[in-house]
């Protein structure tokens, strides 16, 4: 179920910030970006930052914020182009948009954080972890790999009528022919792939009205579509990565599979976790499951 794209509501991020609790909403200047980025941050201790998926924002985290927050100072991070954060027209390459988290590690002077990514959010996670290992902790992939030469092998569609197959990259990655066809009709695909990646009920239409808003401006639309274009970019970058120096959990849901394959050559000595739930947003879907692993692959590290 998604919402009409006539009827979305306005949805402000300082109202939802103070929905969960003892939150707050900040705006971060980083270097190389032309704007700032938005970030939720609440609690105290060792900092565990969240980078969400498309294509959601960080409102993926609602369920865990809290409960994480009674552990650790926890920063939820809109990555460029995402939501409240600036939306430059080029930059979308993972490891640029990486620099842009560890502007925001030295902005609020952490030396080192536990790193967790969803979807794009893991892409560029994992880009953090590769370029700058000295500043992540332990590095958690939730249900994606950063863009690798298997993507480029992947079926489109299936005609025995799976939905797993991700037409979605072809339609993102044509130069411009997204931003006509999404343009203030995001909420219609972030509802079909609710529909089919996700447990029904996970996503709630408020959820579903959140995230379709952060979607529909045009800059929106066109950096969201980016992400993807610098896929074949991103997959130069990862042939000359070394193994991952840091603790690595890899967290399966829909794109298991995928995401075990990455990590088999990017991560070699990683631990992996698969939920029974299905789903691919996972800290949505499964949140006792995403925490519990989550804090055993902190704790450990």
């Amino acid at each position: 179920m998604s919402p009409d794209a006539r009827t979305i509501p306005t949805i402000c991020d300082d109202d939802l910030v103070t929905s969960l609790g003892a939150f707050e909403n900040l705006y971060i200047d980083v270097e190389g970006l032309d704007g700032s980025l938005h970030i939720v941050r609440g609690g105290g201790g060792p900092p565990v930052y969240l980078l969400p998926g498309w294509p959601l924002n960080w409102w993926e985290y609602r369920k865990v914020l809290p409960l994480l927050a009674c552990m650790f100072t926890v920063v939820a991070i809109d990555i460029r182009g995402m939501g409240a954060s600036a939306k430059p027209p080029s930059g979308y390459d993972k490891r640029t948009m990486a620099r842009d988290i560890v502007g925001v590690m030295n902005a609020l002077g952490h030396a080192a954080v536990h790193l967790v990514g969803s979807d794009i959010g893991a892409m560029v996670a994992y880009s953090a972890a590769a370029n700058h290992p000295d500043r992540v902790a332990s590095l958690t992939l939730v249900d994606a790999p950063h863009p690798f030469e298997d993507m480029e092998n992947l079926p489109l569609w299936d005609p025995d009528g799976t939905d797993l197959q991700p037409w979605w990259f072809a339609l993102q990655r044509a130069n411009g022919i997204s931003e006509i066809l999404l343009d203030q009709r995001y909420a219609a695909l972030q509802g079909w792939l609710f529909s089919r990646l996700s447990p029904k009920g996970a996503i709630t239409l408020f959820d579903c009205e959140v995230f379709a808003n952060a979607y529909a401006t045009p800059a929106a639309t066109h950096a969201a579509a980016e992400w993807f274009r610098a896929f074949p970019t991103d997959m130069v970058h990862f042939a000359t990565d070394g193994p991952l120096q840091c603790p690595v959990l890899g967290m399966g849901g829909a794109w298991q599979g995928l995401l075990g394959r990455f990590l088999a050559r990017a991560a070699p000595g990683h631990m992996s976790v698969v939920t029974q739930a299905g789903g691919h947003w996972l800290a949505l879907e499964d949140p006792e499951f995403f925490l519990e692993a989550l804090l055993r692959r902190i704790h450990a590290a």
